[in-house]
């Protein structure tokens, strides 16, 4: 089944998330929003463990639990876009009992 985030509330759980990265195209082209989803992480973290995925540490609580250099090169369509160096991060939001 398909759900909406927005829609999903747990307890107890350990949550992990995968959203668009900051800066970068959204599911199927649309705008993602950003603040409305770290809202959502900052609720769910008061009884869940939520770990994300993201270059950019988000303006809210946190802890990094893991980070690595990578090298990224993104295409579109026939067109590959110049390389660059980010650092993925594993994040853990802070807020709850977890």
């Amino acid at each position: 089944s398909v759900a909406d985030y927005k829609d999903l509330n747990f307890n107890d759980c350990v949550i992990y998330c995968d959203p668009p990265y900051v800066g970068r195209t959204g599911y199927k082209g649309t705008r993602y929003d950003y603040n409305e989803f770290n809202d959502w992480c900052m609720g769910q973290a008061q009884n869940n463990m939520v770990l994300v995925t993201e270059y950019h540490v988000p303006p809210i609580p946190h802890e990094i639990i893991w980070e690595e250099k990578v090298n990224i090169v993104m295409s579109n369509g026939n067109r590959i876009n110049e390389p660059f160096s980010t650092h993925e991060r594993l994040y853990k939001v802070n807020g709850g009992k977890y």
